[in-house]
């Protein structure tokens, strides 16, 4: 017998359209063409050519993606610059004691050496947003220069210094993708900065969230 859909499943579903940036009236305009419904029902264990789908909401195929590789499609914002000092990566027991929620250091790709800091997207100037899976495969061959918890964490303590990194705060968020955690449910999260009223605040991501315009990732421009 089925199930009906978990609550972790449904905030899943509403954390995608709001990271997406749906307008309300386009949601609204969903809700009532019944297509939203069509899709709960649908049977995707058959397979579902989604280019097809695509193509009869008058949407872009997806096989153009494909046209541009994917690694000319992380580059620099130039938004901003900061010397970052040579920092040690957090070992598991460091984080669990600040974090007691993570099960285990899936992997820690980033910098221990001083670095500059620079932002970077990997989004297509005609894209909004792209899943989570997608992301991945776009920063897959940067992982050598994409920071991670410790040079988040001393961003956070220092940010009154770069005022800069502070005239960002609400127009962007930061994701430090070069370590991964997972906790007790196998949700694989990250360091991310965002606003927190009027500061930074590091927060943890996860990939089954998309990667958004307001996105930047925390490179090294060495």
């Amino acid at each position: 017998m089925s199930k009906t859909a978990t609550l972790a499943q449904t905030i899943k579903v509403l954390t995608l359209i709001e990271q997406d940036g749906t307008p309300c009236e386009q949601l609204q305009q969903v809700l009532g063409s019944g297509l939203l419904s069509d899709l709960l029902h649908a049977n995707f264990g058959l397979g579902v050519d989604r280019n097809e789908v695509r193509r009869a909401l008058r949407l872009l195929p997806l096989v153009l993606e494909q046209e541009v590789p994917e690694a000319d499609l992380f580059r620099e914002t130039g938004e901003l610059t900061i010397q970052i000092p040579a920092l040690p990566r957090p070992t598991f027991e460091e984080l669990r004691s600040k974090f007691d929620w993570i099960e285990l250091i899936e992997r820690d790709n980033s910098p221990i050496e001083a670095v500059t800091l620079k932002l970077a997207t990997v989004l297509r100037e005609s894209e909004k947003s792209i899943n989570g899976g997608e992301y991945e495969k776009r920063i897959a061959g940067k992982l050598d220069i994409i920071l991670g918890y410790q040079q988040a964490a001393w961003l956070v303590e220092h940010q009154d210094e770069f005022p800069g990194f502070m005239a960002l705060l609400g127009k962007v968020y930061v994701d430090f993708t070069g370590l991964v955690v997972v906790n007790s449910n196998v949700n694989r999260r990250y360091p991310s900065l965002s606003q927190d009223v009027r500061r930074w605040c590091l927060y943890w991501d996860w990939f089954d969230l998309r990667f958004r315009s307001l996105g930047r990732v925390a490179s090294s421009g060495k």
